[in-house]
């Protein structure tokens, strides 16, 4: 009776630490795409200017990554933001800011 206790004792621990260990498998990678034109403007704007957005967020390591592809611009591109939500037809604040002038 006693070995099948700590056998089961035993066996509950493995199970904990092998759930603990795996944790970091279970995080999510959250994935958001995003078209770029004039229509995504608030106000709507007409432009040859397009392009794509494809950002992963990893819900375990809180890191954001995107890749972002753009054609069609009058010249250089010399800034680049993401905005943060608000509802349809409104404006939403810059919640990150790209550091120097984007690289095509």
């Amino acid at each position: 009776m006693r070995n099948q206790s700590f056998s089961r004792k035993l066996s509950a621990l493995a199970i904990s630490a092998s759930i603990l260990c795996a944790s970091p498998a279970l995080a999510d990678m959250v994935k958001m795409k995003a078209m770029l034109d004039g229509a995504q403007q608030n106000p709507p704007v007409t432009t040859k200017g397009e392009g794509t957005a494809a950002l992963v967020f990893d819900t375990a390591t809180k890191k954001l990554s995107w890749a972002i592809k753009y054609s069609g611009l009058s010249g250089p591109a010399t800034a680049g933001h993401i905005h943060g939500p608000a509802a349809k037809g409104e404006n939403a604040g810059v919640v990150i800011p790209f550091k120097g002038a984007p690289k095509s």
